[in-house]
This record gives structure tokens, sequence and C-alpha cells, in this order.
């Protein structure tokens, strides 16, 4: 019912139901003192006018402590300052799954670079096998390799974990994951719905193709488009995700159909059965610059933010995990009973 009533609000969106991001400014220096513990609250728009900038320039230590800070993983951390090490004791329930997964190769050639060590694998495994027994409600999936090794290039896999427990949990991506993917389902169609707004013609040329959503965007979502994009892209669609939150990914997505190389005459062209080779190619050659221009501009309906926000309707029992209480992590069912929002 809640998905009708959103895609009947899309059917009849009005310029006054869209949601419009301020302007801004380019070529910011940002400074990074609030990293030390200023109140990133006080900080959201000097962080949001520096982040949506095309002359944005971190270094990975910057990076690692820009996404621990605003994904609240410190303070998550803080409240159960022993309990990684504790997890890492245990085995996890799926310990084939992971041992199969570390191994195989990465399609961004930057991360299979960074992680192809025997120390970085080691904390892969940790991390991957850490969750899978601190979280029992979203089941281990292959994707999950994917967002850890990204976080591994720019903190320690202590921080790699308690940032991966809040994307999942606060962001709401574990919802993704989840047996069946209801939600993920419903994402591909406001998606669809979405592209026809944005970008009728390409929407209509791959209709006509029935080369659905769930065909390329699901990958671009349950690995925050690692799975296809260059690092460079990657790298600042993560800096926007952990400042907006889930809104980035449809906002990229269309972005990324709006823009060359992807959208050029060739697309209009292009059969079916070679249709998701041609996507592959061709966001290989993304220029970031450009679809962070375009997604910037890119007005989502207001249903459509409130609903992907963190007390939206899909996310409203995503509690943030912060622990309350933890004495014996033996004792993992009791520990995710007092598991509460801060």
């Amino acid at each position: 019912l809640a998905l009708l009533c959103l895609c009947v609000g899309l059917c009849m969106m009005e310029v006054g139901d869209l949601q419009t991001p301020g302007m801004v400014s380019k070529s910011p220096q940002f400074d990074f003192k609030w990293l030390d513990g200023w109140p990133v609250s006080e900080h959201k728009t000097q962080i949001e006018t520096a982040l949506w900038s095309p002359d944005l320039d971190l270094s990975p230590e910057e990076r690692g402590q820009l996404w621990i800070r605003l994904s609240r993983a410190d303070a998550m951390q803080s409240k159960a300052p022993q309990l990684y090490y504790k997890l890492i004791t245990f085995e996890s329930p799926a310990s084939k799954e992971i041992a199969a997964d570390i191994k195989r190769s990465f399609p961004n050639a930057e991360i299979s670079e960074g992680i192809n060590n025997p120390e970085k694998l080691v904390q892969l495994q940790n991390v991957l096998s850490a969750y899978s027994v601190f979280d029992n409600k979203v089941p281990y999936c292959q994707g999950f390799n994917f967002l850890v090794a990204m976080l591994l290039m720019y903190m320690d896999q202590e921080n790699a974990f308690w940032v991966l427990a809040s994307m999942m949990s606060f962001y709401g991506i574990g919802d993704l994951y989840r047996n069946d993917r209801p939600t993920l389902s419903q994402y591909l169609d406001v998606f669809h719905r979405l592209l026809g707004i944005h970008n009728k013609d390409a929407a209509d040329y791959l209709d006509k193709l029935d080369f659905t959503p769930h065909l390329y965007v699901t990958e671009w979502f349950t690995t925050l488009f690692v799975y296809r994009l260059p690092q460079k892209a990657c790298l600042r669609i993560w800096d926007l995700f952990f400042l907006h939150g889930q809104e980035v990914l449809f906002r990229i997505g269309l972005s990324l159909l709006s823009s060359p190389p992807l959208m050029c005459a060739s697309f209009f062209t292009t059969p079916m059965e070679k249709m998701m080779t041609f996507m592959k190619n061709a966001l290989l050659q993304t220029d970031i610059n450009t679809v962070l221009e375009t997604a910037y501009l890119i007005s989502l309906p207001r249903a459509v933010c409130r609903w992907l926000s963190h007390d939206g309707i899909f996310l409203e029992n995503n509690k943030l995990f912060i622990p309350t209480k933890v004495d014996e992590v033996q004792e993992i069912e009791e520990f995710h009973k007092n598991c509460v929002i801060s």
C-alpha cells in the first residue's frame, strides 16, 4: 500500500513537489578541524558545500575520518569498545561463503590492488565474519565483500566494522540484502518510474528492450556502485552517500543514464544482448564531475525523499546499532535486544 501511494504521488508530481538542493559554491578550502570532535550537525552546510565541489581533494586519512564521523561509527564504537575483537573470536555462520568470496577478484582495479595482500585479506575476512555474527537479521551475501574492501582502504578493520554496521542499519543498506529482497524490488520499481520522469527517451528504449532496472541497478545499489564505477567516482559517491543517505544512489543512477559516455547516440542502437556490455564499458569512462553536476540538479519528489529518509516508511524500524550493555558476547541474542538508537 505504501509503495502504491508513492507511485501515485510520482505520477501526480508537480514542480512544487520537487526536493531541490541549494546552490553549492565551488572550490572551498574545507577545514577538517571538525573531525577532531566538533559536532557534525553544526557543520552540515559547510560539509555539503565541500563534498559537492569538483575541486574536493581529500587524503586517504581525511576520507576515512569523514566516513567514520558522518556514519556515526565512532559513537557506536564508543558504546562497545571491545565488541569487535570479541566477535572475531567466534566462528561465522557464513565461514565457507566468506572464505570463497575473499579469494574472488574485484572488478575495481584500485581496490583489487589495495586489498590483495595477506594482511588486508585477513582483515577483510575478520570484518565479514564479525558482522555475520553480529547481525542475525541480514544474511551474508557476496556484495558485502565489495563494501568492506572499500572501507579497508581508508580505515582500520575495527572502524570498517562499525561503519559497515551503520551502513546496514542506519542507512538501510541491509534491507537490500534481506531474504527475498522486498525493499530492493520496491527501490527498482521507484527508480524505473523516476527514470521515466527524468529521461523518458532512455526509459522508453530500455522498456522496448525489456532491459529492466533489476538487470543493472541491483548491482549499483547493493555495492554502492563499487562493482561498476572507477575508484575515483566511487569515492565521491560514497562521500555524498554518508552525508545524504540513499537518495544519493537514486540521483547518481539517474545522472549516469543522462550523462555521457553512457548516454549517447550508440545507446539507442544497442540491442538487448549487448546492452550490459555497452553499459559496463561506458561506465568505466565515467567523468565523475559531469555526473555530479547532473546529479546535483536532479530533483526528487518530496514523497521519495521522505520515503528514503531515516524515519521514512521502510526505514522507520532500522534502529542504529548502538549497544547499551554487552556483558557476554556469547549472548548475541540478548545483545541484539539491547540495541537502541542514540
